[in-house]
């Protein structure tokens, strides 16, 4: 079902794919959402089901959130499944519940390394 934003039309089926997508790369709950984007999780549950879309200051703050484009939301985006070692995954899992100031302190950080 495409909403229209801004003279855009976005499919409905991509948004609530790319955000089920970003809820389960960054192990969030709806509820941990809802609460940062200061929305209902009615909200969310109404998203995730196609029955409303967010309006363009309720994506950004979502994309913001999850530290990701608004593109990366409403557009399809095909990219390749990779396995990840043990070690990538406690990584990953160790930077899933820091907060956004410091994921963007720890990206800072790697991002002054030489590798």
């Amino acid at each position: 079902m495409p909403n229209k934003a801004k003279d855009k039309v976005y499919d409905t089926n991509i948004f609530i794919s790319n955000l089920e997508r970003y809820l389960a790369i960054n192990r969030l709950k709806k509820i941990d959402v809802a609460n940062a984007i200061d929305v209902s999780t009615g909200t969310i549950s109404d998203w995730s089901k196609g029955r409303s879309f967010p309006s363009i200051n309720i994506l950004k703050k979502l994309a913001d959130y999850l530290g990701i484009r608004i593109s990366d939301l409403i557009e399809e985006e095909y990219l390749p499944l990779k396995r990840i070692s043990k070690e990538e995954q406690e990584i990953l899992d160790l930077y899933a519940p820091l907060s956004n100031q410091k994921k963007l302190f720890f990206k800072k950080m790697l991002e002054s390394m030489d590798f």
